[in-house]
């Protein structure tokens, strides 16, 4: 969460929240969003456990 992109608390955590649910298969994703799924699933934690969205697309995040 870097490169200018200020994150707020609950965003963040809605944000790991979307991310867990992701990689445990309990979040299903319409085939035509599929692509920024993946996106986001590709993303890193950063060191202190957040989602890191400095290399995300706006419409990845969104």
């Amino acid at each position: 969460m870097t490169d200018g992109k200020e994150v707020d608390a609950s965003t963040a955590e809605r944000l790991l929240a979307t991310w867990r649910a992701l990689h445990e298969g309990k979040l299903q994703v319409l085939p035509h969003l599929r692509e920024l799924a993946d996106e986001f699933m590709a993303a890193p934690l950063t060191m202190v456990g957040l989602v890191d969205t400095s290399g995300m697309s706006e419409e990845a995040v969104s």
